[in-house]
């Protein structure tokens, strides 16, 4: 799993960032058919603020829709989380995952 067994790395490409969200929406539309994200977001991962995101072409990501106040306030924890540690253009980092 990206991220987990090898580093993601952090992008602050916007264009890069824009075709991971595109990929992961086309995923969603194509599965739960489309939405016009009010009530539903579709929540990617990678990250699309990662080059690893659904955009890279390699069909290692997964896409789903869920509400859209949770999948907002997961994506301001996670630039918090980029912040908080220093986490820049390129770096590198791995994810635990705790039960």
């Amino acid at each position: 799993m990206p991220g987990v067994s090898a580093p993601l790395y952090r992008t602050l490409n916007g264009a890069i960032q824009d075709a991971n969200n595109g990929a992961a929406r086309k995923t969603c539309d194509e599965v739960w058919g489309p939405n016009d994200g009010t009530l539903l977001n579709c929540d990617e991962y990678p990250f699309a603020t990662t080059d690893e995101g659904a955009a890279k072409g390699d069909g290692n990501y997964s896409a789903r829709l869920i509400g859209a106040r949770d999948n907002q306030a997961a994506g301001s924890w996670l630039v918090s989380n980029y912040t908080l540690n220093c986490l820049l253009d390129g770096d590198a980092f791995y994810i635990a995952i705790t039960p």
